[in-house]
This record gives C-alpha cells, sequence and structure tokens, in this order.
C-alpha cells in the first residue's frame, strides 16, 4: 500500500489560519462649553455639552470574535464588550 498520495490528518496546516490584526476605538469624548457671555441672559453661569462612547468600532479580520483574546483551542467565556453610547449637560447657576 503506497501512502504517497494520503495525507496526515494531524499534520500542521496555515489553510484556516486568519491575521489576528486589530484596531479598536475604545473610549472616545467630546464635548462643547459655551461661552459665558452667550448663557448669561438666560441665567446660567456654566453650560456644557457632551457626547462620550466606549468600545465603539474594531476593524479586524476575525469576524464575530474578540480581536483581543487568545484563540489557542480552549474555552475562557469572554464575551465582546458592549458598545456604550452617553450624553450628558452640565448646568450651573
Amino acid at each position: 500500500m503506497s501512502t504517497a498520495n494520503t495525507t496526515n490528518a494531524s499534520a500542521a496546516s496555515t489553510r484556516w489560519l486568519v491575521s489576528s490584526d486589530y484596531l479598536t476605538i475604545k473610549t472616545v469624548q467630546l464635548g462643547y462649553n459655551f461661552d459665558k457671555r452667550a448663557i448669561e441672559g438666560i441665567g446660567l453661569s456654566n453650560l456644557r455639552v457632551y457626547v462620550s462612547g466606549e468600545n465603539l468600532y474594531s476593524w479586524t479580520a476575525r469576524q464575530g470574535l474578540e480581536p483581543a483574546q487568545s484563540f489557542n483551542g480552549t474555552t475562557t467565556y469572554r464575551y465582546t464588550p458592549s458598545r456604550t453610547v452617553s450624553l450628558g449637560l452640565n448646568v450651573s447657576f
């Protein structure tokens, strides 16, 4: 029996390897402080509006998987962090 045309099922293969490179936007906060002269007319001394976000986006070739997690065949029960967006308003009289 010749083994020249058979494959070894336990041989190392790069067939299913996917790039582990990734880029994520973890935390962003944008805010605006209104000019004091513009808000004094409505009885305010300070007015600030802001938006904040966490875990906004990930660019990766590993679709559906947490890119920062190690994938070595074991179970780690790690979930992708949830995306959070918050709006805020700071007012001082």
